[in-house]
């Protein structure tokens, strides 16, 4: 398997927040597709009982896939958020730790997190050069101990 970088890490919950919005937006178009079957379910024709039936056996499964999908992306996002929160509490410079917290946990803008830490954008970018720094020294030291268990 290919080495992941430290930003590639750090994007994880970046990346299992879009998955997660995208199964919400899934399931929440599916649960009001299956209202509509569902409302629909009483008005019966001549012979489409069993198609009333056909559509919302299939919509009520469609939902709960996407339920289990979201639940699924949930974990993920979480899982991705506590391991991330474990590496970057391995940084020893406290303040590049808040920093990085800030920055890839709570998905702030460098230079704002900066100001609002009382430094300037160009020490938002020397910050992040230095947490990646750190985090890539965590997570090569942690690929090191893997290969040798």
């Amino acid at each position: 398997m290919d080495r992941m970088t430290a930003k590639e890490f750090l994007l994880q919950p970046a990346r299992a927040r879009v998955h997660l919005e995208m199964a919400l937006l899934r399931r929440d178009a599916l649960k009001s597709l299956t209202e509509r079957v569902t409302q629909t379910f009483g008005i019966q024709t001549k012979g489409g009982h069993s198609q009333n039936c056909n559509a919302m056996e299939d919509a009520v499964i469609r939902l709960t896939e996407a339920e289990e999908m979201v639940e699924r992306r949930m974990e993920e996002l979480a899982k991705a958020e506590l391991e991330i929160g474990m590496v970057l509490a391995m940084i020893p410079d406290k303040t590049i730790n808040e920093y990085m917290v800030k920055r890839y946990l709570d998905c702030g803008v460098s230079w704002v997190i900066a100001v609002s830490m009382g430094f300037s954008s160009a020490w938002g970018e020397f910050a992040e050069k230095r947490g990646l720094a750190e985090v890539q020294k965590i997570l090569d030291a942690k690929e090191r101990r893997d290969d040798e268990s």
